[in-house]
C-alpha cells in the first residue's frame, strides 16, 4: 500500500522556478548483442557400400562356362555404371537436404527472434510484466533510497520498507545517535526532528517534463497547445522514462514503483459488479474508466507518439517500442493520483503544483489523530535547484520510538474516497460516507428531448447532474436540504412547464422529489444486497479487504437513508 497524498487543487500553469529540472540523463548502455545464427551442420558424405563378398560353400565352386562369365562381366559392367550414374544424383539429394537444414535452421531463429520481438513488445506495453514487477517491499525500498541519495537526498531518521503482509512498503523511524541538525530553512517545533529530505531537483512535476534532456521542448509545445495539461504531462513523463529503461536517469526510482494497484480503475468489469455493485461509488467508477479511456484515445496516444518522433530524432530508441498501450497510462494515471502532493510555491504558497516526491511517496495515511508526522516544502535560494520536500515528525506529546511507522493525514477523506483514489479503506474512519444520489435518466445510452433540456438547464446554473447529503438523513427529506440540492432535486423531477419557473417547489413536486429518492435508495441497497458476503480477513486479499470495509459502511448508510425516507412525507 505505498501511496502518497493526491491534492484535488488545480496547478496553475504559471512557471514556478522553485522545482526545477531533473538531473542530466544518464549514458546509455550498449544494447545487448543479438544471439548469432548457428550454420547447419553438413552432412556426411555418403559411402557406396561395399561388393558383397561371394557365398561360401563346403563344395566345390563350380567353375562357370564362357558364355556365363560373359553375362555376369556384362551384368557386373551394368552394375558398376548404374552405380556411377546414380552418384550425382545422390549429391544433389545431399545439397537438397543441406539447403533445407540450413533454411530449417535459420527459420527456427527467425522465428525464435519473432517470438522474442512478440514478447518484448508485451512486456513494453505491460507494466506488470517488468522485471521489477516480482521485487518485494524491501527490494523496492532499497532502489528507492539509493537512486534518492544519489540526487541529494537525505534519510536521517527514516527508512522505506516493508511494513508487513497487508501494508507493503512504508516509510519507518530510524533512531540516529548523532546530533540532529535542522536543513537550512527548516523550522522545527519542539520534539519536532526532520526525517528525510528530498531535493527539488529529485521531484516530478511539469517543470520535469519540460526540462527534459532530450524532449522538454516537445512536452512544452504540448503544454502550449493544449494537447496535455500539467497532470497528463507527468504521466506521460512516467511511461516515457519507464520505457526508456537503462537509458533513464530515473531507471532506479521508476523502478521502485508498484507495478499494480487496488484502485477500483484496475478491476475489471467482473470484479467490479462483484465487489462494488449497488455502492455509491460504482457510477464514478464506470465513469472514471469511460474517462481515462477518451483521455488516452484524444491526449494521451497522440502526445506520445509526438514524444516518441521526437526520441527518434534525437537518435535514441523509444521508436522500436510498440504503440503505448492503455494498461501503461493506466498504470501511469494511478502512479500520478496516489502519489501527488499539492506543493505550494512562489510568494506566500499561493500557487501549487501537484508533484510526485520519491521518499515521502511511501508514507502511508491515518486519521489526523494517528497521523505522526507532516511534510513541507521549504524553498532556499542558496540551493541550486531552489529548495527541497521535508518530512517531518509530529508525534503529538511525545517523541516517535525507533521502528515506529511514519503516518500522514492525506486530508479528512471518507472510505469512498480512499478506495477510489488509493485502493484502501480503513476500518476506524471517522469521516462518515455522504449519500449519493444519480438523476432518473443516468445511466440511460440516449437522451429524450425532455432529459436534454434539464441536463442544459443544469449546466446553465452550474449545477451537478448528481445529488450528495450528508450521513444523517435530513428529518423532513426535501424541506431540510439546502438551497443547491433543492434546485437540482426541481428540475429532476418539475414538469418541463415549470422548469424555468422561479415559483417554490409546490407540493406535488415535492411528493415526486421523495419518491424519486426512495426509488433510487431502495434499487441501490437491493443491488448492494446481492454482493454482499461474508469475507474473511485473514485470508482475503487486500483489495478485497478494503472493498468488504466500504460496503458495510455503505450498508449502514443505506439502512439508516431508508428508516429515514419511510417518514417522508408522501
Amino acid at each position: 500500500r505505498s501511496r502518497s497524498r493526491s491534492r484535488s487543487s488545480s496547478p496553475s500553469r504559471a512557471r514556478t522556478p522553485a522545482i526545477p529540472s531533473p538531473p542530466a540523463r544518464a549514458r546509455a548502455s550498449a544494447p545487448p548483442s543479438r544471439p548469432r545464427s548457428r550454420t547447419a551442420p553438413s552432412p556426411r558424405s555418403r559411402r557406396a557400400p561395399p561388393a558383397p563378398s561371394p557365398p561360401s560353400s563346403s563344395r566345390r565352386a563350380r567353375v562357370p562356362s564362357t558364355s556365363t562369365s560373359t553375362s555376369l562381366a556384362r551384368a557386373l559392367s551394368s552394375a558398376s555404371e548404374a552405380s556411377d550414374a546414380r552418384k550425382p544424383k545422390t549429391n544433389a539429394e545431399i545439397a537438397v537436404l543441406a539447403v533445407g537444414f540450413a533454411g530449417l535452421a535459420l527459420g527456427a531463429y527467425t522465428a525464435d527472434d519473432a517470438l522474442r520481438a512478440r514478447g518484448g513488445e508485451a512486456r513494453a506495453r505491460d507494466p506488470a510484466a517488468d522485471a521489477c514487477a516480482r521485487d518485494d517491499a524491501n527490494a523496492r525500498g532499497r532502489r528507492l533510497r539509493r537512486w534518492a541519495e544519489t540526487h541529494g537526498a537525505t534519510f536521517a531518521r527514516s527508512d522505506v520498507r516493508d511494513g508487513g503482509a497487508r501494508e507493503g512498503a512504508g516509510a519507518f523511524h530510524r533512531e540516529n545517535d548523532g546530533e540532529s541538525i535542522a536543513p537550512r530553512g527548516l523550522r522545527l517545533r519542539k520534539r519536532e526532528r526532520a526525517l528525510m529530505t528530498i531535493p527539488d531537483a529529485a521531484v516530478v512535476n511539469w517543470n520535469t517534463a519540460a526540462a527534459h534532456p532530450t524532449l522538454g521542448s516537445t512536452f512544452e509545445s504540448l503544454l502550449r497547445r493544449g494537447v496535455v495539461d500539467e497532470r497528463l504531462a507527468v504521466m506521460c513523463f512516467f511511461m516515457i522514462e519507464r520505457r526508456r529503461g537503462e537509458e533513464s536517469a530515473w531507471k532506479e526510482y521508476i523502478d521502485s514503483l508498484p507495478r499494480a494497484y487496488d484502485a477500483p480503475l484496475s478491476f475489471s468489469d467482473e470484479e467490479l459488479e462483484r465487489e462494488l455493485s449497488g455502492t455509491t461509488v460504482y457510477a464514478p467508477v464506470k465513469a472514471q474508466k469511460a474517462h481515462v479511456k477518451k483521455m488516452f484515445e484524444e491526449c494521451v496516444r497522440p502526445a506520445m507518439r509526438e514524444l516518441t518522433q521526437a526520441d527518434n530524432a534525437a537518435g535514441s530508441s523509444l521508436h522500436m517500442l510498440p504503440d503505448v498501450s492503455e494498461k501503461e497510462f493506466a498504470w501511469a494515471f494511478q502512479t500520478f493520483w496516489s502519489r501527488a502532493l499539492a506543493i505550494p510555491v512562489g510568494a506566500g504558497g499561493s500557487v501549487t503544483v501537484d508533484s510526485v516526491v520519491p521518499g515521502v511517496d511511501m508514507v502511508n495515511h491515518a486519521p489526523r489523530a494517528r497521523a505522526n508526522a507532516r511534510w513541507e516544502h521549504v524553498e532556499d535560494s542558496s540551493r541550486p535547484d531552489g529548495g527541497y520536500v521535508a518530512l517531518v515528525s509530529a508525534p503529538p506529546n511525545r517523541t516517535m520510538k525507533d521502528g515506529e511507522e511514519i503516518f500522514i493525514n492525506y486530508g479528512d477523506k471518507s472510505n469512498e474516497e480512499l478506495l477510489f483514489t488509493y485502493g484502501f479503506a480503513l476500518k476506524d474512519n471517522a469521516v462518515e460516507e455522504r449519500m449519493v444520489f444519480f438523476p432518473p435518466w443516468a445511466g440511460d445510452a440516449e437522451h429524450s428531448e425532455d432529459v436534454t433540456r434539464r441536463i442544459e438547464l443544469l449546466r446553465a446554473k452550474g449545477l451537478p447532474q448528481h445529488v450528495v447529503l450528508p450521513a444523517t438523513p435530513p428529518k423532513r427529506g426535501f424541506r431540510d436540504m439546502d438551497a443547491t440540492v433543492q434546485e437540482t432535486l426541481r428540475i429532476w423531477c418539475a414538469d418541463v412547464k415549470d422548469l424555468d419557473s422561479r415559483r417554490r417547489v409546490d407540493d406535488a413536486t415535492r411528493r415526486k422529489i421523495h419518491n424519486v429518492l426512495r426509488a433510487s435508495i431502495g434499487a441501490q441497497s437491493h443491488a448492494l444486497r446481492d454482493v454482499e458476503r461474508e469475507v474473511d480477513h485473514s485470508i482475503a486479499s487486500a483489495r478485497e479487504i478494503a472493498c468488504d470495509v466500504y460496503r458495510r459502511d455503505i450498508r449502514r448508510l443505506y439502512d439508516d437513508y431508508i428508516e429515514a425516507a419511510a417518514r417522508w412525507e408522501s
